[in-house]
Formats: C-alpha cells, sequence, structure tokens
C-alpha cells in the first residue's frame, strides 16, 4: 500500500535504533526526505546512507533533544535543508527502571527531559513552519505504560502519561491550522531498549499479550506512516494503542492448544 508521503519532509527523532530507525526507513521507502536525529552521530550517519540508498534526500543531526536551543537550530537546520517541514516524528526516548525510594532526582530529570521536554521542544519548534505551511503532522510517542505503569517504571509511565496530555492539547491548539497530532502507544516491542526486560521477564510479559508474540519496529513504522499521511487527515488528539491486544481481557491470555 502506498501512503502518498512521495517528497513529503520527515524529521524522525531518537533514530539510530530501533523504532525510529523503523520509521525513518519506512519513511524513505515511500519516497518521503527524512531528517535523522539521535545523541549518537554515527548512528545517525549510518541510518542517512541507507535512507540515500532509497532514494531519500537524508539529512543527520545530531542533537540532544532535551535542549531547547540544540532543537531549534535542528528544525532551523531541516527547513533551510528541504524550504518545509511536513512531519514531526518525536520518537526519542530513554528507559531508567528503579523504585521509586531509589531513584535519584538526576535519573528522574533525564528521563522526563527526553521523553517529555523534548517532545515539547521540538513540538513547539515546528509549529510556525507548519502554520506557514497551512498543514502539518505531528505524532509522538506515549507508551501502554502511560496507562498500566510497572513497578520500577514510575518515571517512564509518568513521562508517557505526560506525552498522552500533550498530544491531546497540542491537537486542539493547532487544529485551526490543519495541524494534526496524535500518538503511539506501543507495548512490548523487540528493540535494544526491551533487550534486558524480554530476556528477564519475557515469558511473563508474553502471557498477557494475546497475538503471542512481541511487537517488531516496523509493526510501529507501519501505524505511524498512516497517521502521517492524508488518510488519517480526520484523526488527531488520539493516542493509538499498538500492542498485540495487551490485557484486552482482565486476565492472562489462555490458549485451549496448549501445543502453540
Amino acid at each position: 500500500m502506498e501512503f502518498g508521503l512521495k517528497d513529503r519532509v520527515a524529521l524522525v527523532t531518537g533514530a539510530a535504533q530501533g523504532i525510529g530507525r523503523a520509521i525513518a526507513l519506512a519513511f524513505a521507502e515511500e519516497g518521503a526526505h527524512v531528517a535523522v536525529n539521535d545523541i549518537d552521530p554515527q548512528g545517525i550517519e549510518e541510518l542517512a546512507r541507507s535512507l540515500k540508498e532509497l532514494g531519500s534526500n537524508a539529512l543527520p543531526i545530531a542533537a540532544d533533544v532535551a535542549d531547547g536551543g540544540e532543537v531549534s537550530r535542528m528544525v532551523g537546520a531541516v527547513v533551510e535543508r528541504y524550504g518545509r517541514i511536513d512531519i514531526l516524528i518525536n520518537n526519542a526516548g530513554i528507559v531508567r527502571r528503579a523504585f521509586v525510594h531509589e531513584m535519584t532526582e538526576e535519573v528522574w530529570g533525564r528521563v522526563m527531559d527526553i521523553n517529555l521536554k523534548g517532545v515539547f521542544h521540538c513540538s513547539r519548534a515546528v509549529i510556525e513552519p507548519m502554520k506557514r505551511q497551512k498543514r502539518g503532522k505531528i505524532i509522538s510517542a506515549s507508551s501502554i505504560l502511560a496507562q498500566i505503569p510497572d513497578v520500577g517504571m514510575a518515571a517512564y509511565s509518568i513521562s508517557k502519561a505526560g506525552v498522552a496530555i500533550l498530544t491531546k492539547v497540542l491537537a486542539a491548539e493547532l487544529a485551526p491550522y490543519n495541524i494534526n497530532v496524535n500518538a503511539y502507544a506501543p507495548g512490548v516491542v523487540e528493540t535494544p531498549m526491551t533487550r534486558d526486560l524480554i530476556s528477564t521477564r519475557g515469558g511473563e510479559k508474553l502471557r498477557y499479550i494475546s497475538l503471542r508474540r512481541f511487537g517488531k519496529p516496523r509493526d510501529i513504522a507501519n501505524l505511524v506512516l498512516y497517521l502521517a499521511s492524508d488518510l488519517s487527515d480526520y484523526i488527531t488528539g488520539e493516542v493509538v494503542g499498538i500492542t498485540g491486544g495487551n490485557l484486552i481481557v482482565q486476565r492472562p491470555w489462555v490458549s485451549y492448544d496448549e501445543s502453540r
């Protein structure tokens, strides 16, 4: 299926690996020009080479989304390069697992800075260019943990709940300018970020997933392509779950065929 994204300009944060990388590659496959951001310069340089092989006029930009000044320079570089910015994917995020009584202020602050303040900085920076265009798509990463938190994940869960609320507020504020704002809320997806979780608690987590598998980065990218396309023009202010049916009933998934 084609999503009509040829020659659209997308900025993807946190793109060096995992879900962000899959999203960037998916946009390039659809003919979009992709600016990729991360704090890992080598990772995005390598990704940019892969995007260019797919025909994308790719631009790697190393920047910390928690720094408003760096974000302003990043968005300015995108607009200077392409003359516009059609799509922002606020994907950058970190996980720091700790019980609240053991968590340091520094850990709490860094999770909030990347996961929530980063979304604020990047979204705010693209508003004026999108207003001038009278069109835009802002799509941010929330999480199932914003709705069903886990022990040791207070900072992460709260930051992602904040993203969900910010998405709704931005959607209402920007609707008059034809700017759609939505979020995706994954369950457990197989990425470097979740490797330890899957290796230690994978069996436990899988019992609650109706489709009996963890997500793949491309699963998330497929949803993001839809939200970034004209097909989703009547969708705004939504946080779309993509969890494989995690907890669609109030008990672990039970198979009548135990050979599965």
